[in-house]
């Protein structure tokens, strides 16, 4: 069985869920870590988000952990916008779920078309993320250092995919562009959609 635990990275339990990893090192674990807004941290707070996170690094590095989801609350708050006081985490929390929901159900799902290949055994540490696919451009949820693979998951009007001819080309340029010059290793797969929108995710 595989599980996610979500942990809040200056929340007090963060600490205790270290030694819970510990004795699940057989299992299939990933971990989902949500960074705060360091500023606004006491300095307690700040050196146990130093703690956790460089701990969680080593674990995902060393095969305890699956994966190692980070995302970064003020990375969320640039791409929603203006967010107002009540219902603020709320709003981040329902991009956060929506997002790890919509790539779970294509993780599952037969695609159209695909470049799906095993995933790299060494890339653990991992993020999420949208991108727009009319300008290309992305925007992910936490700016990894030196990333090693990127997958893309195109969910697309069904009409968009029967009529638009230029729609290949222009995926495969977007990943390819991707790719930094082949550095990084990237694919991705294309789903039919009865949505209005078309959306793209990415998880890096």
């Amino acid at each position: 069985t595989s599980c996610l635990l979500v942990l809040g990275g200056s929340g007090t339990i963060s600490g205790c869920a270290l030694r819970i990893l510990q004795q699940l090192r057989n299992h299939d674990v990933s971990v989902l870590y949500i960074k705060p807004e360091i500023e606004l941290l006491s300095q307690t707070k700040k050196l146990q988000d130093n703690v956790v996170y460089g701990v969680l690094q080593e674990y995902a590095r060393s095969g305890v952990l699956e994966k190692f989801y980070v995302i970064q609350n003020s990375k969320l708050v640039d791409i929603l916008g203006d967010l107002p006081v009540i219902g603020y985490y709320d709003k981040i929390n329902n991009l956060i779920t929506h997002t790890i929901h919509m790539t779970n159900i294509f993780k599952n799902s037969r695609s159209i078309m695909n470049t799906f290949s095993g995933p790299m055994p060494a890339a653990r540490i991992a993020t999420f993320g949208v991108l727009d696919l009319s300008t290309g451009a992305e925007k992910p949820f936490f700016d990894l250092n030196l990333p090693r693979e990127r997958v893309y998951y195109y969910a697309l009007n069904r009409r968009k995919l029967r009529e638009d001819n230029n729609l290949l080309k222009v995926i495969t340029g977007q990943v390819t562009d991707k790719t930094d010059g082949g550095l990084v290793k990237a694919s991705f797969g294309i789903y039919e959609t009865d949505y209005d929108e078309d959306y793209v995710y990415s998880i890096t």
